[in-house]
């Protein structure tokens, strides 16, 4: 489900390759599971335009949302809800998902080199640096700051709790647009299963830079997780807070490729906001062939 991301039209176009592609993987680390995002009105309001590639179904009232969310092993429909949109999705178990590609790419011959670096000047001379022919700016927050970008770039804060997940339960993603959980856009509420742990958040914050999660942050997670999984997430603390920086860019995503002088490409892929993974293998594989077109 896109997150804080634009232009809207290329958006739902990634993120459709980009399920299609969880989809047909065959990884223990990615999980299908069906998603829910609540309502406070009795009607759920029209599906959005990525609705009908996740398959989502609009349920109405107290008793259908109530019997459509009794088989997901732990999750329930919270008090003051009384509709939603239900579609299937994936997780993907990010952590160790991103720690099996870096293997990929060592054994079909990469060499990996984490460090740090000042550029002096544009991303060219950091090319000659290199004796690189290909740059990839995918530097998030930075990609901004890096490319010499004129748009504004600034972090869309989030905080999150981190609950041990039971074996075999909880299966199902949910998520609240209005109602008691989620009272403006600042406050979003949702749980997400994720392998062997529970996501439960959280906050959007755009323009703050804080990676401390207040008391009242934290205070109104645990209510979330409570309201979502009073069985299992209600009776137990969380093992880790934290806050990170989503890298929002206020002219939507730049995905582009330039041939400069020298033979170089450059190439930017930033600015995703709340959306990574949702886009994440559509915005790749159309950067790749933007590349290969390039070069």
């Amino acid at each position: 489900m896109p997150f804080h991301c634009e232009p809207a039209d290329k958006v739902i176009h990634w993120s459709r390759e980009t399920l299609a592609f969880y989809e047909a993987e065959e990884n223990d680390l990615i999980e299908k599971m069906p998603a829910f995002c609540l309502f406070a009105s009795p009607e759920a309001p029209p599906g959005p335009e990525w609705g009908p590639a996740a398959n989502l179904q609009l349920i109405n009232g107290r008793e259908a949302l109530e019997e459509a969310m009794k088989s997901n092993d732990g999750i329930v429909a919270p008090t003051g809800y009384e509709s939603a949109w239900r579609f299937q999705t994936v997780v993907v178990d990010s952590p160790k998902y991103l720690m099996a590609l870096e293997e990929e790419l060592v054994q079909n011959g990469a060499e990996l080199h984490i460090e740090g670096f000042e550029i002096h000047g544009d991303l060219s001379s950091l090319a000659k640096e290199l004796n690189c022919q290909v740059i990839v700016n995918c530097t998030g927050l930075n990609g901004g700051d890096v490319a010499y970008d004129e748009a504004i770039s600034m972090p869309g804060r989030g905080a999150v709790a981190y609950y041990q997940r039971p074996p075999g339960a909880l299966k199902a993603v949910v998520t609240a647009e209005d109602g008691p959980l989620a009272a403006s856009e600042t406050t979003p509420a949702y749980c997400i299963p994720r392998g062997d742990v529970v996501v439960v958040g959280g906050s959007y914050n755009l323009g703050e830079h804080s990676l401390d999660v207040t008391d009242a942050e934290l205070k109104r997670i645990k209510i979330n997780a409570n309201a979502y999984s009073p069985m299992y997430l209600g009776h137990s603390e969380p093992f880790r807070v934290v806050a990170g920086l989503r890298p929002v860019r206020c002219a939507g995503v730049r995905l582009e490729v330039k041939s400069i002088q020298g033979g170089v490409t450059i190439a930017h892929n930033y600015g995703h906001g709340g959306s990574g993974w949702t886009t994440a293998w559509g915005c790749a594989h159309e950067l790749a062939n933007l590349i290969l077109q390039t070069s």
